[in-house]
């Protein structure tokens, strides 16, 4: 069976889109006849966002091996900076820290000294000396990674494939970073980007936008499109979850961007507050408490007559999450009409089977993928926002379903997108490179 080497940093038990993603190839690709083994960290129990970076308790190397494949663990070192957040909090030596961060995110391309991820290749290089391998994948950010592959790759002639899960120097939310960080991705990075992925065999990315933005910088590269998609065998269907709610439960998981106009959807929350002030109706931050600055962003933004319907809750496993949102009635989703982002989230939607309340509109592939599997509330403004919650909020006190199939969504399933994955790496898989 053909073999491939992945090198990741976020993975579970850590539970972000960027853990799931290299997950579901971990879990399917065997099932299409390549055989994964998972480089990454020792993760723990993070409680909070600027605890990602800390040093792991674990200092040993364990490797598991399962049905699946088999999962290589090292161990993870804060740098300098990070050390220091874990000493003095996020609070104090902020300019060290600001210097600390410039010295490391541009040194960590030229020095392993300076890269503290280099366990992970150290790990990797030691594996491909005992193995034979067919590709390697390197599923960034950190984008750091795609160093560490296209290094193995030219010591160990083995093709390799850098996955972007978002754009690094393309990013399209550019607008809300600083003058610097700015100059350093437009100046300094867009060209050791382009020097790392000179020799790459493959690129994947998780959203037509990025591929587009991709294909100006890497003009000569292919490059495809890997959905992140939706796990439906983590999932039991309860086809009577929600109606026994005492109220209208709506639910946005996972992260809120600066750029995406929650403030939208609170002004058309307290509209309809202010038609019905005896409303009877939740709005569910999943995992939002994981990051204060959110939080505190979604509080400014409520009025103090809204506050009441808003539940901020910790980080869940994706299996208790599709639980918990099965009883929810509306899902929300944020565009913005110039960050044309693609939100994971809207994938686990569509398998719920609810309607999803899409704020602000931004003719980019959420919009696109909505309109594919005619499902859908288009909302471009508060008053839009106020009017479809109370026409939803009249359809709960009637107690009437809010089942809600999308269409031609199968294909987003994380299986699918694993399968056509390794279509593209069997057709850049040489035959010399093939396990015996």
């Amino acid at each position: 069976m053909k073999k491939a080497l992945i090198l990741v940093y976020d993975y579970p038990p850590y539970n972000s889109i960027g853990a799931h993603r290299p997950y579901s190839w971990y879990r399917y690709f065997k099932k299409f006849g390549l055989s994964p083994t998972i480089i990454t960290r020792h993760w723990e129990d993070i409680q909070d966002a600027s605890e990602r970076n800390f040093t792991s308790t674990i200092q040993e190397i364990h490797t598991q091996l399962e049905e699946e494949g088999k999962t290589i663990l090292v161990p993870y070192r804060a740098n300098l900076r990070d050390k220091i957040i874990m000493k003095y909090g996020l609070n104090r030596f902020v300019a060290l820290r600001k210097i600390l961060s410039l010295i490391i995110n541009v040194g960590q391309y030229y020095s392993f000294q300076l890269d503290s991820l280099a366990p992970i290749y150290t790990m990797a290089k030691e594996e491909l000396r005992k193995e034979q391998y067919d590709i390697i994948i390197a599923s960034g950010e950190p984008f750091v990674l795609f160093r560490h592959a296209a290094l193995l790759s030219a010591k160990y002639n083995i093709p390799w494939v850098a996955d972007y899960r978002d754009g690094w120097t393309t990013i399209e939310h550019i607008a809300y970073y600083n003058r610097i960080e700015k100059f350093l991705l437009k100046s300094v990075f867009t060209s050791i980007e382009k020097k790392l992925l000179q020799h790459v065999a493959l690129i994947t990315t998780a959203s037509p936008n990025y591929k587009t933005a991709l294909e100006k910088l890497h003009v000569d590269k292919r490059i495809e499109v890997i959905y992140n998609g939706y796990d439906d065998d983590l999932i039991e269907y309860n086809e009577n979850a929600g109606t026994e709610e005492a109220f209208l439960k709506l639910a946005y998981p996972g992260t809120l961007y600066p750029y995406q106009p929650i403030e939208i959807f609170l002004e058309g929350l307290r509209l309809l507050k202010n038609q019905s002030p005896h409303l009877k109706l939740k709005v569910f931050f999943y995992g939002m408490n994981f990051n204060e600055s959110q939080k505190n962003r979604v509080l400014q933004a409520a009025n103090k007559n809204i506050i009441e319907h808003l539940i901020f809750t910790e980080k869940f496993s994706k299996t208790e999450l599709y639980q918990l949102m099965q009883n929810t009635h509306l899902f929300i989703l944020l565009g913005h009409e110039s960050v044309k982002a693609l939100a994971g989230k809207l994938f686990d939607y569509l398998l719920l089977k609810r309607q999803i309340l899409f704020v602000q509109p931004d003719s980019g592939p959420q919009q696109t993928i909505l309109e594919q599997c005619e499902t859908g509330l288009f909302c471009e403004d508060a008053l839009q926002v106020c009017g479809y919650l109370e026409k939803y909020y009249k359809a709960w006190e009637n107690g009437e379903p809010f089942q809600h199939e999308a269409k031609n969504y199968q294909q987003f399933s994380r299986k699918v997108q694993a399968e056509r994955m390794v279509g593209l790496i069997n057709q850049i898989i040489s035959p010399e490179h093939t396990t015996k």
